[in-house]
């Protein structure tokens, strides 16, 4: 039988549940940047790689974007339980 945390704990999690995912899509980004950055300082030196490593990296990017628009759809799935957590606590339907 599942235990769902309908109480102010509950919600709380929620709420710090959304800051950690928003938190993690940006650490995500700021991955990709570093990345793009050492191919592009390195991009004389990669030789016939170079076409290939970037193609590589671009794909990266596309993943990366897809991967940070399903974060943020959790995100706002998140967020919108912890009000309606929120809401039946105020509601006095809940404790």
């Amino acid at each position: 039988m599942a235990v769902y945390a309908i109480n102010a704990e509950g919600a709380g999690s929620m709420r710090q549940l959304e800051q950690d995912m928003k938190r993690l899509g940006g650490e995500i980004e700021e991955c990709y940047q570093k990345l793009a950055l050492q191919v592009r300082a390195n991009e004389e030196d990669l030789g016939i790689y170079k076409e290939e490593l970037l193609d590589m990296l671009d794909g990266i990017k596309k993943t990366q974007k897809k991967g940070n628009e399903a974060l943020e759809d959790l995100s706002h799935s998140v967020h919108t339980m912890a009000e309606k957590i929120e809401s039946l606590i105020k509601s006095g339907i809940l404790k």
